[in-house]
């Protein structure tokens, strides 16, 4: 059992990320950041927090994400049902590989790179299963909790949960500049402990 770090941001109880590395630097393997990650929503965790993420490739998935301008989405989006969105996603996604063009009920051609805008989930290993999808419209923020179902190949709704717009952006944005931070102090300290080695072999 590994004696651990822990780095929280945002609210548990509304949302939030969680960090976890080995107070071990030998343990995290420098700049691979080998550690724990999950978030939370309203108290639920979404991953798992033990010794088998790495950080470093949360870093570059979150990257995107934080970039994004907005989450924005038309009316009609926003207020539709849960599983009609999941179900109208996956019928744009089968129609996009199999070449057919055709409006959906939102009155436009879905695509990967329409849908893949609303996903913010730390797509690493620990939460590949559990892909969340984040809605905007008019100030309020809707995220919606999904579940992979391997056998079928479709995404089941779990939960969904109303936000403030901007809020759970303004996380990811504080998380993913940690992450940063932490990945360059690594890539000093190696490039620091290279560089005396160098010397020392001279």
């Amino acid at each position: 059992m590994y004696i651990c770090n822990t780095y929280n941001f945002g609210d548990r109880h509304r949302f939030g990320i969680t960090f976890e590395l080995p107070q071990d630097p030998q343990l995290y393997h420098g700049t691979w950041l080998n550690g724990g990650a999950c978030y939370w929503v309203f108290g639920h965790c979404i991953g798992e927090m033990q010794y088998s993420a790495c950080l470093q490739d949360a870093m570059i998935v979150l990257e995107p994400i934080q970039k994004r301008a907005s989450f924005q989405c038309e009316k009609a989006i926003f207020d539709a049902h849960a599983e009609q969105i999941l179900q109208i996603m996956d019928t744009d996604l089968d129609h996009e590989a199999d070449g057919i063009i055709e409006e959906n009920c939102f009155g436009f051609v879905g695509t990967f790179d329409f849908w893949v805008n609303f996903r913010i989930s730390l797509d690493i290993d620990i939460m590949d299963e559990s892909p969340v999808f984040l809605f905007e419209h008019d100030g309020q923020a809707r995220l919606i909790i999904t579940k992979l179902n391997r056998e079928k190949e479709i995404l089941e709704f779990q939960s969904e949960h109303m936000l403030n717009a901007g809020e759970v952006q303004t996380v990811i944005c504080e998380a993913f500049d940690w992450l940063q931070l932490r990945y360059q102090h690594e890539l000093d300290n190696e490039r620091s402990t290279t560089s005396i080695e160098n010397r020392r072999d001279a």
